[in-house]
């Protein structure tokens, strides 16, 4: 039996500089942290005892006859596309809720891939998991999605995204142990409540960046000053400003982004002495 274990992360600057159409034009800057919590997947060949060909356990419990039969948009997809079709016993179990906003669907993609790549003896580093996982979501699956969230769970750590015009990215891990302990330390998470798809949400704001341009401008800028008052270690303040901005320009690029939930939550927030936040993923529900 394989089993693997793939973190969730949170974005906290940056945010819709990852998607192909703004990058493409414009390069992007993300900076994102892996947290401890994580999505399981237990994956090991079927045998020929029991009456189905292939058994998946996720929100639902699927016995199939044969491989093309499976839900999963994920694990159909990548099978068919290896052409694999020996029968699978596959269990996925998750710390925190799906459709959240902590990149629960590309830790999923993540998981399953480098299970499966283990299963089948071919040997993957975590670039290439990047990228085949990138290729299942946006090509395989045509979902609304960016490229931070499979570079980040695939990669983990406390880190810099330097998305490039072509796709391709590099990533600065940030070393500074003692600061990053002292953001984290600084940072609460909050449920919502609501579960959302946030690639019918990012869809929406995909098709609005070509009127957002100045909102994308400065969260790009965001970013990197940012980076720079990490690299320095400046006062939490500031960090809790920008991230202040970042959230104001991210509910400006749509009105799906936010809601009067949200909005209130983040009022009750402010009002107890909170710097800054925001909704974490494409928005309209998931974590603060």
């Amino acid at each position: 039996m394989i089993i693997s274990r793939t973190p969730y992360r949170i974005s906290l600057f940056g945010g819709g500089t990852d998607y192909n159409k703004w990058y493409e034009s414009n390069n992007g800057v993300v900076i994102s942290t892996s947290i401890n919590k994580y999505s399981y997947i237990t994956i090991r060949k079927a045998n020929n005892f029991f009456d189905y060909h292939s058994k998946i356990i996720w929100s639902v419990i699927e016995e199939v006859e044969n491989n093309n039969q499976i839900k999963h948009p994920v694990i159909k997809e990548i099978l068919k596309y290896y052409k694999y079709t020996h029968g699978l016993e596959i269990h996925h179990d998750g710390d925190l809720p799906a459709r959240s906003g902590l990149g629960s669907s590309s830790s999923f993609t993540v998981g399953f891939l480098n299970s499966f790549h283990t299963l089948i003896q071919k040997k993957i580093n975590k670039m290439n998991l990047t990228k085949e996982a990138i290729f299942v979501e946006q090509k395989l699956l045509k979902e609304s999605v960016g490229i931070q969230d499979q570079i980040q769970v695939s990669f983990g750590g406390f880190n810099l995204i330097k998305i490039n015009k072509n796709g391709n990215f590099d990533l600065i891990k940030f070393k500074n142990n003692n600061y990053l302990k002292k953001i984290k330390d600084h940072m609460l998470l909050f449920y919502t409540g609501i579960s959302r798809n946030s690639s019918n949400i990012a869809g929406i704001t995909i098709n609005s960046i070509s009127k957002k341009q100045n909102n994308l401008r400065r969260i790009m800028e965001i970013a990197n000053e940012a980076k720079r008052l990490i690299d320095s270690e400046s006062n939490m303040i500031f960090l809790g400003e920008l991230l202040d901005e970042t959230w104001t320009l991210k509910k400006d690029l749509h009105k799906n982004v936010s809601n009067s939930i949200i909005n209130n939550a983040y009022a009750i927030a402010k009002k107890n002495g909170a710097l800054g936040g925001k909704i974490l993923g494409a928005g309209g529900g998931g974590h603060l």
